[in-house]
């Protein structure tokens, strides 16, 4: 009887450890599978900010085209609709598009007329000496208008130049390094403060290749077998980052079981139960958005002698195309590929009384980033309107032509007059940008017109993932007190081509890829000069990212994003009617189940992390964002018994 009743004990008690173990694991599995999507959920936070970010300098760049290049015209009005390109305002002499035109003294007119006649000068007399006085002051004065007429067309190309591909930020060597005139390396410090920045590629480039390094963080291969020495060994690689998921899922897994009832602590082992791609992981998949566009510059060279062009010594406006094939401008998630994690744990636990010694028990769990979105499902017609391409001013169709072009307003488009070629746009975005007006524009002035042109639009209300700490946040803030955000984003992946000595021949596939023809057969116009100056202005900046000195202070693994909702001088948020929005209710739109209404209300950014079950995971159904679309990237499961395990968790 009394044997009967030890073996009965024995039976309990081990019964009562075995579930008390198997418990502990399926916490510390739950624990493993949670902080592994969290990881995601950190990465695909950082690509939604980095895909926003190129929105904002692709508008800092709408800016700079449509408001700056084109305010000198007389055509640049504050009425609404269509914007008419126009120098003189007469329709008759509307360019159909913007093109760049500067100017830097109020006595100057070249950007009002579509002609400025030549000087008429008297013929010489030998025996009127007055006349030969005047007619030698008029030559003078002809050689010096002839003289402008050429510098302010090359200092409009050059400007629009730089807005589309400058590699120095701070423009301070330009002068110097240009094989050009004193009287164009005069007028090329006047604009340094315009061009002040990387262009729009070199920046749209490097956000990109950022983007790409998170993409291929989250799509690692899954490993097995990870114990606490390999653990270890990750986190002591020159990248951890890159293996930061595995680290943080076995860590938490491995801190939460008990020392005496998994003391066998080599026994702990997780493996990553994920989908197989072509490199790794087929758990995110993202398009690129890239863009063949135009932009245009008025030169006002001296016209030619022949019947449908002015006398040979008039300048003359003329709007010359500089081409951008192959522009990135952003990704677009493929939502038929689902980002998750899921894991199998399994450990050794010692059991009192157990004939066996040690159980070996497994756990399984996954879950997944949720609740936020990196970007809407946009095509490269978004963010350009499509013109005819008309060389010569009244002369045949050459082709069609993309003008770079966005929404802004609700419900807005890219067609004509609408986004950008708004007039009220336009004009409402200047007077909130510099409202002490044109005299008073200088290079601080200048920065704060660009927060203001960047800031979030009516059009992409509940779109994106905008970083920003609008409202009372108890749990999080982004920028410091300098209106920054630094995260870990390198250029390339420390284990990648790129951080090595073969970073040139990535500049030179990226210079290629954006001189070579575009999608459409758009023939870029670089010459083999230029060319070579962007190679040598994408090294030089690589060196200062790799010593910490990008423009905003990023370095070559550190990326640093500027606060999108800045303040002015006086500590306001400006705000643009129509054009930009700061309702943080507008702005901070991802899932939101905060228990406190204060905060609730406030909304929210970013993605959260769920639980789910491997049923939903193995049904292949019901954890898509709206719980119906289908999704193919499914994980297989090789071990039978597995599989039949797996099958029967409802958990």
């Amino acid at each position: 009887m009394m044997m009967t009743f030890i073996v009965f004990f024995a039976f309990v008690i081990n019964i009562g450890m075995l579930v008390n173990a198997k418990i502990n694991l399926q916490n510390a599995a739950d624990l493993a599978a949670y902080a592994g999507a969290a990881v995601q959920a950190r990465q695909l936070n950082h690509i939604s900010f980095l895909n926003y970010e190129m929105r904002r300098q692709y508008k800092k760049f709408l800016f700079r085209y449509y408001v700056l290049g084109g305010m000198a015209q007389k055509s640049f009005r504050t009425t609404s609709g269509p914007r008419l390109w126009s120098p003189d305002n007469l329709p008759a002499n509307d360019f159909g598009k913007p093109a760049v035109c500067v100017i830097f003294n109020a006595s100057d007119n070249y950007c009002h007329s579509v002609s400025l006649k030549k000087i008429n000068i008297p013929p010489e007399t030998v025996l009127d000496a007055i006349n030969n006085t005047l007619r030698t002051q008029m030559q003078a004065l002809e050689m010096i208008r002839q003289k402008s007429c050429k510098t302010i067309g090359i200092l409009n190309m050059q400007l629009l130049i730089f807005w589309l591909f400058n590699t120095e930020d701070t423009l301070d060597g330009v002068s110097a390094s240009m094989s050009a005139s004193p009287e164009i390396k005069k007028q090329l410090a006047k604009i340094a403060g315009w061009a002040h920045g990387l262009g729009l590629f070199p920046r749209e480039w490097i956000l990109k290749k950022r983007i790409d390094a998170l993409q291929y963080y989250v799509n690692l291969e899954p490993m097995t077998g990870v114990n606490a020495e390999t653990a270890n060994s990750l986190s002591a690689s020159v990248d951890p980052a890159r293996r930061e998921r595995t680290i943080l899922a076995f860590k938490s897994a491995y801190n939460t079981l008990g020392a005496h009832t998994f003391s066998d602590t080599e026994s702990i082992v997780m493996d990553e139960l994920l989908p197989h791609g072509a490199d790794g992981a087929n758990l995110l998949l993202l398009k690129p958005l890239k863009a063949d566009l135009a932009a245009f510059a008025v030169d006002t060279g001296i016209g030619l002698p022949d019947s449908s062009s002015p006398a040979a010594s008039d300048c003359q406006s003329v709007p010359i195309k500089l081409s951008a094939p192959n522009v990135p401008l952003g990704v677009v998630k493929d939502p038929s590929i689902l980002t998750y994690y899921a894991i199998r744990l399994q450990a050794k636990a010692k059991v009192l009384f157990s004939p066996f010694g040690d159980i070996n028990l497994k756990a399984y769990a996954a879950a997944q980033p949720f609740g936020s979105r990196i970007g809407p499902p946009l095509d490269p017609s978004n963010f350009y309107r499509t013109i005819d391409d008309v060389p010569t001013p009244g002369g045949p169709v050459a082709g069609r032509i993309n003008l770079p072009n966005l929404a802004v307003k609700k419900g807005d488009s890219t067609a004509k007059g609408k986004g950008w070629d708004d007039q009220g746009v336009i004009s409402k975005m200047f007077q909130a940008a510099f409202p002490s007006g044109i005299q008073a524009i200088g290079g601080q002035d200048l920065l704060a017109a660009y927060n203001i042109a960047m800031m979030p639009n009516p059009a992409e209300a509940g779109l994106y993932n905008i970083i920003n700490d609008l409202g009372n946040d108890y749990m999080v803030k982004y920028f410091d007190e300098t209106g920054k955000y630094a995260f870990w984003a390198p250029v390339f992946p420390v284990d990648k081509k790129g951080q090595g000595g073969d970073v040139q021949n990535e500049i030179n596939e990226i210079v290629n890829e954006i001189t070579m023809p575009g999608t459409a057969g758009q023939a870029s116009g670089f010459s083999a000069t230029m060319k070579e100056a962007l190679k040598v202005g994408l090294t030089k900046y690589f060196g200062k990212l790799r010593e910490g000195k990008g423009e905003l202070g990023e370095g070559y693994n550190i990326a640093v994003l500027q606060d999108p909702m800045q303040k002015d001088k006086s500590g306001k948020l400006v705000s643009v009617p129509e054009a930009t929005i700061t309702d943080p209710k507008l702005i901070k739109t991802s899932w939101n189940m905060a228990k406190r209404q204060e905060i609730r209300e406030q909304g929210r950014v970013g993605y959260s992390v769920k639980f789910i079950s491997f049923a939903s995971l193995l049904g292949k159904t019901g954890i898509t964002s709206n719980g119906t679309d289908a999704w193919r990237n499914f994980f297989s499961v090789n071990d039978p018994d597995d599989e039949d395990v797996m099958n029967n968790i409802t958990h």
